[in-house]
């Protein structure tokens, strides 16, 4: 799933159980949502795109991105509602 210049791509992680959603620009991982003990967790990981090693989104963008990873999550039957 594409949503502006970030792309959601399903994962299936020897690291993790199960399937997890990484968000990627380009070639660099801006992070990743997986299951935990029942409970969805994001890892945000360093920007290593640019000097300052920080992500600079556009908070719509962001919003859509978790819509996306939202939408995902419900999809393969878990819930982000607490």
């Amino acid at each position: 799933m594409k949503i502006d210049e970030f792309e959601i791509m399903i994962t299936n992680s020897i690291d993790k159980d199960g399937l997890s959603a990484e968000i990627r620009q380009d070639t660099f991982e801006l992070g990743a949502v997986f299951m935990e003990n029942g409970k969805p967790i994001i890892e945000i990981g360093p920007n290593r795109r640019n000097e300052l090693g920080v992500w600079k989104i556009d908070y719509q963008t962001f919003k859509n991105i978790i819509k996306g990873v939202d939408d995902f999550l419900a999809s393969i039957g878990y819930s982000t509602e607490t």
